[in-house]
């Protein structure tokens, strides 16, 4: 997988506005496709469970149709470019956030990270290797407190006083 910063701005400045008119309509599409991205975002969580990247794939490609339909600003001919461009060397993928800017995440076809780099460059963008692991995010990892440490903090703490 790979982040492609597009470096591209969101620029609807009535989004929410929009957004907010277009839930009071009668079968709004707002909601459709609110209800489609949920929908699929439980199926890449329940394919990446499963270890079914196949199935986490088709989920990724089936929540970016469905963030199309969310509001016109979540699509753009820049966004589609970059999926143009990188179409030879991905399997599937769809903007982060609102969809009209910055980051994309693409699973790139096997033997093919460093051309959809390439191609992402050509159009001004950068890539950023991700990974998904079953740890999650790990800022820093440090050992157990070993047992001299814990009663020196207990006697501290039961001292009401600070080390200097």
């Amino acid at each position: 997988m790979l982040l492609i910063y597009t470096g591209g701005v969101h620029l609807s400045e009535t989004i929410h506005e929009d957004i907010k008119r277009s839930y009071a309509m009668q079968n709004s599409p707002t909601i459709a496709a609110m209800d489609a991205l949920k929908a699929t975002a439980y199926s890449m969580a329940d394919a990446l469970e499963g270890g079914n990247f196949n199935g986490f794939v088709d989920a990724l490609n089936t929540s970016r149709r469905n963030h199309y339909g969310l509001h016109s600003s979540c699509d753009s001919d820049a966004l589609r470019a970059y999926f143009d461009r990188l179409e030879p060397y991905i399997l599937g993928g769809k903007a982060c956030g609102a969809g009209g800017g910055r980051f994309m995440a693409v699973v790139t076809k096997p033997g093919h990270k460093q051309n959809c780099i390439d191609a992402a460059e050509a159009l001004g963008g950068t890539g950023w290797p991700l990974k998904i692991d079953h740890d999650g995010a790990v800022a820093w990892q440090e050992d157990d407190w070993t047992t001299a440490e814990l009663r020196d903090l207990t006697s501290l703490a039961r001292a009401g006083g600070s080390r200097a």
